[in-house]
């Protein structure tokens, strides 16, 4: 079947088709409406190496970054864990945060993203981990012995101040709910047409076949001579008793035979003179 007799079959099931497809519409615009967009946030925040750390007499701490990577990866391990993330999320339920380290850059700058249903929550739990991960480097290098001089600090490079509208998860549960109410009503019509297409053809062939059936059934004419019956003693005496009768009935087609295949004519010549002799009477000649 190509798209045209799709299309066409279509058109034949509109009273399924049209139906289907605003209830699609219906049920998608309701999936829509019903379903509220996520608020989302981003920060950074940038390690920056002690002062004990740092060459005597520099002061750009800038310039000494490289040996701060390994600590950000420890960091970050430590923010998405339930003592920093999950407490956060517990006071904003329904609140998401993902740490991970900048793929922008290759320097030691920690991404934050916090997503909440509300511009609210996702405002308070982005305040909230940002100060958490000051606390938690800090306890990381007060659990080593690390001296305070050369301690890593940490400074928020950036941090938004209004929430950015999430639309993903609306749209996907929307599509999905329209397109797939759509399709179940294309491959219902497309069925049931089909069906209804098909049993008219199956009665057809169901009438050809009886036929041919039936035909199958009649006994078919013998091509040759019929095989003769089998002679039992009870019907050669029938036949012997029978013979007279048959030759009596039969005494005119035999003759007739054997005169046309030239056989018995003096037997013919014989019976024409006897008709020829004169008839006796029992009566006495007169005088």
């Amino acid at each position: 079947m190509n798209l045209a007799d799709t299309l066409r079959g279509l058109v034949r099931r509109w009273y399924i088709v049209i139906p289907g497809l605003l209830i699609a519409a219906v049920l998608a615009v309701v999936a829509f409406t019903s379903i509220k967009p996520d608020f989302e946030r981003t920060a950074t925040q940038l390690l920056l190496p002690g002062q004990g750390t740092i060459p005597e007499g520099a002061t750009n701490p800038y310039l000494f970054l490289g040996g701060l990577t390994q600590s950000a990866d420890v960091l970050v391990r430590s923010l998405n864990a339930d003592e920093a993330a999950g407490e956060v999320v517990d006071k904003y339920p329904g609140a998401e945060i993902a740490a991970s380290k900048d793929p922008s850059t290759s320097g030691p700058i920690i991404l934050i993203t916090v997503t909440a249903k509300s511009d609210a929550d996702a405002e308070g739990a982005l305040t909230d981990i940002l100060s958490r991960s000051a606390g938690i480097l800090e306890r990381l290098q007060s659990d080593q012995n690390v001296r305070v001089v050369d301690r890593i600090t940490i400074s928020t490079l950036t941090q938004d101040q209004s929430s950015t509208l999430q639309q993903r998860n609306r749209l996907v549960a929307t599509v999905g709910v329209g397109a797939g109410i759509a399709v179940l009503t294309i491959l219902l019509a497309s069925l049931l047409d089909g069906l209804s297409r098909r049993s008219p053809a199956r009665e057809r062939k169901s009438t050809r076949s009886d036929a041919d059936g039936e035909a199958e059934d009649e006994p078919e004419e013998p091509d040759g001579v019929p095989d003769p019956p089998s002679t039992t003693p009870d019907s050669d005496d029938r036949e012997r008793r029978s013979a007279g009768p048959r030759l009596f009935r039969s005494g005119r087609s035999r003759v007739a035979g054997r005169d046309r295949s030239g056989v018995g004519l003096a037997h013919k010549t014989d019976t024409h003179a006897s008709r020829e002799l004169p008839v006796h009477s029992d009566e006495a000649p007169a005088g």
